[in-house]
C-alpha cells in the first residue's frame, strides 16, 4: 500500500509540474474535434476524485 501512496504522489507532482511549464492554450487546446483537452481531462479526474472520495465516505457511515 505504501507503493501505491508513493506513486499517487509521485504522479500529482509530475501532474503539476507538468501542467505548470504549459501555456494556457496548450492546456485548453483539444487535440481533435471530439477529443477532451488536458484541462478537461483534468478536470474530468478531479471531479471523480471527489465524488469518490464523497461515496467512500458514505459507505463507512
Amino acid at each position: 500500500m505504501e507503493d501505491i501512496i508513493k506513486q499517487l504522489n509521485d504522479w500529482i507532482h509530475k501532474v503539476t509540474e507538468d501542467f505548470t511549464n504549459l501555456s494556457e492554450s496548450a492546456i485548453s487546446k483539444q487535440p481533435e474535434p471530439n477529443k477532451w483537452s488536458k484541462k478537461e481531462v483534468l478536470g474530468h479526474f478531479c471531479d471523480s476524485v471527489i465524488m469518490n472520495l464523497e461515496r467512500f465516505i458514505k459507505i463507512q457511515y
